[in-house]
C-alpha cells in the first residue's frame, strides 16, 4: 500500500512548500545583501512544526524510504550542490561517497541534518571496489617482477576492518553493504569455491559487526539473486537491487522480479539506479532509450500495480539532476514525491 503520512499536516506543507520555494533553490551568494524569503526567519513556529512533523514522517514505517549517495568529495564547497543540507528534506538516510576526512563544516552539516530533519547518514563499503584495488595491485606488482604480500583474503579482512571502524570515528548511523555477486552459471566449480569462500568472509564480517552494532542501521546493495547465504538478509534494514541498466519503466519489473527469491528479501526490496552526471553531453549515465533520466522512469513505475512491489529507492549521486530550471534535484524531488505522493 502506498502511503503518505503527514496526514494531519496537509496545510502546514501546503503553506511550507510556498515558503521555502526562494529560499531552497539558491544556488550561490550573491555579492550585495539581499533580503530573502526565509521561513526560518519569517515564521520560526511554522518551520518548528514542520520540522517535527518531517521527523515524526521518518520515523514512522508507512512510507517507502529513500536513500541517496552523496559525492562530498569537494572540501571547498563554492555552490549548494556541494552542501548536504541542500538536498532534498525527505530524503530519509544520505550515504557518504567519501566516508573519511570529514571536514568540520561537513560534520556541522551533518549533524544538522540528523537533529533537524531526522535524517540518517551512513557510508557504503563496497565488495567489488575492494576486490578491484586487490586485483590493479596484483597486477602492477606483477609487472614489476614482484608479488602480493597478502592473499586476497587477508587484505579483504585488513581493509574492511579499517571500513567498518569509520562507523564510531565519525558517529555514522550505520552502513551500507555493497556485493553484486556473480551468476554461478558463469563459473566453474574453482571458480565457485572462492567466490563462495570470499563471500562467506565479507558477508560473516559484516554480520558479526551488525551483531556488535544493533543500533546502527545496515543497508544491503546487492542481487539477492546471487548471493550464496541470505542470512544476512535478516539483519538489513532494505536491500537494494542494483537497476542502473534498465532502458525504460517496465524494465524494473524484470529485475525486481529477478531479485525477488526469499520472503524476507522481497519484503525489503528497493530499487537502486545512478544519478545523471553533472557534466554528461551524450546522457550517458542515467538515461533511458527515450532520453528521460532513470530518475522519472522510475517515478512512473514506482506506483503502478506489480506482482512484487519495491519499498524503497536509492539515488547515486544525482549530480546533473541539481541544476534545474524549475527546482534543483528536480526529478528526485519527483520521485520522492511520487512514491510517497501527499496528500491531495
Amino acid at each position: 500500500m502506498r502511503i503518505n503520512i503527514f496526514k494531519t499536516s496537509a496545510p502546514l506543507l501546503a503553506a511550507l512548500c510556498l515558503a521555502l520555494t526562494a529560499c531552497d533553490d539558491w544556488t550561490d551568494n550573491e555579492s550585495v545583501t539581499l533580503r530573502q524569503p526565509d521561513i526560518t526567519r519569517e515564521n520560526p513556529a511554522l518551520y518548528e512544526e514542520y520540522l517535527r512533523a518531517l521527523r515524526a514522517y521518518k520515523a514512522s514505517e508507512a512510507h517507502n524510504p529513500v536513500y541517496l549517495w552523496f559525492d562530498n568529495g569537494e572540501k571547498s564547497p563554492y555552490s549548494r550542490l556541494h552542501h548536504i543540507n541542500a538536498l532534498p528534506d525527505s530524503v530519509d538516510v544520505i550515504d557518504l561517497i567519501h566516508p573519511d576526512n570529514l571536514a568540520d563544516w561537513e560534520l556541522e552539516e551533518i549533524a544538522e541534518v540528523r537533529l533537524e530533519k531526522g535524517t540518517k547518514v551512513t557510508y557504503t563499503i563496497d565488495y567489488d571496489a575492494i576486490r578491484s584495488i586487490y586485483d590493479t595491485r596484483s597486477l602492477e606488482a606483477a609487472n614489476a617482477g614482484l608479488t602480493m604480500e597478502k592473499p586476497f583474503n587477508d587484505f579483504l579482512v585488513d581493509t574492511l576492518q579499517t571500513a567498518l571502524s569509520f562507523a564510531k570515528k565519525y558517529d555514522y548511523d550505520g552502513i551500507c553493504v555493497a556485493y553484486n555477486g556473480k551468476n554461478p552459471l558463469s563459473m566453474s566449480d574453482e571458480e565457485m569455491r572462492e567466490h563462495r569462500l570470499n563471500e562467506a568472509a565479507f558477508m560473516g564480517i559484516v554480520d558479526d559487526w551488525s551483531t556488535r552494532n544493533a543500533d546502527r542501521t545496515l543497508t544491503l546493495r546487492t542481487n539477492p539473486q546471487y548471493l550464496h547465504d541470505l542470512s544476512i538478509v535478516s539483519r538489513c534494514a532494505k536491500v537494494l537491487i542494483p537497476c542502473d541498466d534498465a532502458s525504460d519503466a517496465d524494465a524494473f519489473t524484470l529485475y525486481v522480479e529477478q531479485a525477488a527469491v526469499d520472503p524476507d528479501v522481497i519484503s525489503k526490496l528497493g530499487v537502486f539506479v545512478t544519478g545523471p552526471k553533472a557534466v554528461d553531453p551524450n546522457k550517458e549515465v542515467g538515461y533511458m532509450l527515450d532520453g528521460r533520466t532513470r530518475l522519472l522512469g522510475l517515478a512512473e513505475w514506482f506506483p503502478r500495480r506489480h506482482a512484487v512491489d519495491a519499498t524503497a529507492v536509492g539515488v547515486y549521486n544525482p549530480a546533473g539532476d541539481f541544476y534545474s530550471t524549475t527546482r534543483i534535484y528536480n526529478d528526485t524531488r519527483t520521485l520522492i514525491s511520487t512514491i510517497n505522493p501527499p496528500l491531495k
